[in-house]
């Protein structure tokens, strides 16, 4: 385990100690399809990820929150990043939609964050194709919220 320290945010100040790995979920199949099931078990092993979902649908509210790359897959390392996409509605308000905006609401979190910001029109067009971002993230990431 390591210790991950915050210095403001959605659970307070203080010191938190995070689990890095965790067992691969058993709801694969319902994620492949699109199906909202969120992984709460990731959430409830690791309070940094909670912080920064938190953060995130604070102020995005998004469609999806979604983990991807290595924490996603359990063979992260220590100086690995959280990457995050956030999937906000088409109508979403511009500010809504940009990446800077989340780049902003997670800072002061002690920890590497890697977030991307997109329309649920552009993940969904690009779900099918396996070299886009979409593609990679449904088969390998980890569904974190759903609205």
């Amino acid at each position: 385990m390591q210790n991950r320290h915050l210095t403001s945010g959605f659970l307070g100040s203080g010191t938190l100690t995070q689990k890095r790995t965790w067992p691969r979920a058993t709801e694969a199949p319902a994620r492949l399809t699109g199906s909202p099931v969120a992984e709460t078990d990731l959430l409830t092993h690791d309070l940094v990820l909670t912080e920064i979902v938190g953060r995130l649908v604070a102020v995005f509210q998004p469609e999806r929150v979604y983990l991807f790359v290595s924490l996603a897959r359990g063979d992260a390392g220590p100086d690995s990043a959280y990457d995050m996409v956030v999937v906000v509605p088409d109508d979403a308000p511009t500010e809504r939609r940009r990446s800077r905006l989340a780049h902003e609401v997670l800072s002061g979190t002690g920890v590497a964050v890697d977030e991307l910001v997109c329309t649920h029109s552009y993940f969904d067009a690009r779900r099918p194709l396996k070299a886009w971002l979409p593609g990679t993230i449904l088969r390998e990431g980890r569904l974190l919220n759903a609205t």
